[in-house]
């Protein structure tokens, strides 16, 4: 289950307005407590599927210094909603982010639990986010474990982070 980690730690950030968006209650759920156990108060807490939140906020004018995106290599929606599927649907959702993001966003983080999806493949969404190019932003990738490591650190097999951050 997902703990909410990357959303306390936005939270515990001075002026940080965090949102966190997932269509897993019971992970929100266990989010909300990790909240309330750090006294980290102000998140706005949403059930929702990542791509419809993106969609609507990005009709609602809606914009984000900072996005941390986790999604999972392949997901089921609410019932009658359409799978999720990484291949398909990253670079939609990354390229949805070009919306979403202020002109000068602080980050983005994303994340893959899948191992078709290594740090070209990020380096290649993240890429065609303009802010991040226009703000001299470059993207990286901390060096990963190899998978007999895997145990040792708690890390899943084949999951890349690749990260935006400022260059300097």
């Amino acid at each position: 289950a997902h703990s909410g980690g990357a959303t306390l730690a936005c939270a515990a950030s001075a002026n940080a307005q965090t949102t966190h968006v997932d269509s897993s209650r019971a992970s929100l759920s266990l989010a909300r407590a990790n909240a309330q156990a750090s006294h980290l108060d102000g998140i706005r807490w949403l059930c929702d599927d990542a791509m419809t939140f993106v969609n609507r906020a990005v009709r609602n004018g809606d914009r984000y210094d900072g996005v941390i995106a986790d999604p999972p290599a392949f997901g089921r929606g609410p019932s009658g909603s359409k799978d999720w599927r990484i291949a398909r649907d990253l670079p939609e959702l990354v390229g949805r982010l070009t919306s979403l993001l202020s002109d000068e966003p602080a980050f983005v983080l994303l994340t893959t639990h899948d191992q078709d999806w290594g740090e070209a493949q990020l380096r290649g969404a993240l890429g065609r986010i303009p802010q991040l190019r226009a703000g001299g932003l470059r993207a990286s990738a901390p060096p990963l474990p190899r998978p007999g490591d895997c145990a040792q650190t708690g890390l899943e097999s084949g999951q890349s982070v690749l990260r935006a951050s400022e260059l300097g």
